[in-house]
């Protein structure tokens, strides 16, 4: 194998490593669930909790008696969404991620990321772990020939910008989701679509209680899923909503353990969130001069 080809697989190997989706866990200390109490469950009585955000006024979790208890998550998560699209051009954000890939859990992952909405563009650089730190990867709709462009550090560094498919074998090996589903906008989409899948079903219930995650005060929208059952993979999830952004910052996600336990899926968390902050094309260009991107060889 010469010193070029070494660098090639080496650089292969950081990708089978993990380095894509950053959906997310806070710092230890950083997570504060101030409600012991959950509080009712939206089948027992109608819940009703106020958002700050003055530009919406509908924006409330508002379970109906007698609906699904998934249909008041489902509506914030749409009108979300919605205003979202109407009102959030870009954002500035820091992510932290946690996953579990073939039963096996795997080390928190840290990185900054700039997000625009259209055309959907992401660019994150990896801060930690410190094997990790200061990986690079772009990814813009419709151009690259829809291809992420991503270069590792260290060895990997050798094998220049890779261009690979978001769905991949290379880029989905050790992930979860593809960086096309990054993104508070994806995630509320990806709540809906949750629903949609299990609003047929029976088993489920929801609270919601106070929270803080990294300063900033939240809701959780406490999803329980009470009966086992092989279509749906997790017994309890957690969506925290920004009360002052009203957009989705945290979510969560444990799974039916063999002995009775409850082992953590997933977590997913985006902090020091900075919306609308003009983000242009050479944000998400491999030429722009703050980052560390070369050719290929």
């Amino acid at each position: 194998m010469t010193f070029h080809n070494l660098g090639k697989f080496a650089f292969h190997a950081f990708i089978g490593s993990a380095f894509l989706f950053g959906y997310v866990s806070p710092g230890v200390g950083e997570i504060n669930e101030t409600g012991a109490e959950t509080g009712a469950s939206a089948q027992d009585a109608p819940i009703q909790i106020a958002l700050n955000d003055p530009a919406m006024s509908n924006a409330v979790l508002n379970s109906l008696e007698g609906e699904h208890p998934l249909l008041a998550p489902m509506r914030w998560a749409d009108e979300s969404a919605q205003y979202m699209q109407a009102n959030v051009r870009d954002y500035t954000c820091t992510v932290t991620k946690r996953e579990r890939i073939n039963g096996i859990l795997g080390k928190e992952e840290i990185m900054d990321a700039k997000v625009r909405h259209e055309p959907f563009s992401v660019y994150m650089k990896f801060t930690s772990p410190r094997r990790f730190s200061g990986r690079e990867v772009i990814y813009v709709e419709n151009a690259n020939s829809g291809n992420l462009l991503a270069h590792g550090v260290g060895l990997e560094a050798l094998a220049g910008t890779m261009h690979l498919s978001p769905t991949g074998r290379l880029a989905m090996k050790g992930n979860l989701h593809p960086i096309t589903d990054f993104g508070v906008l994806n995630l509320a989409r990806q709540l809906i679509r949750v629903g949609e899948v299990n609003i047929q079903k029976d088993s489920f219930d929801v609270n919601y209680f106070d929270a803080e995650i990294a300063g900033r005060a939240c809701v959780c929208i406490e999803v329980l899923n009470q009966k086992r059952r092989d279509d749906v993979l997790f017994c309890k999830a957690h969506i925290y909503v920004d009360r002052e952004l009203n957009i989705p910052i945290r979510y969560v996600s444990w799974g039916w353990g063999k002995n009775g336990d409850f082992p953590l899926l997933e977590e997913y968390t985006y902090s020091n969130i900075k919306l609308n902050v003009g983000l242009t094309d050479q944000d998400f260009d491999i030429r722009n001069p703050k980052y560390n991107y070369r050719e290929s060889r």
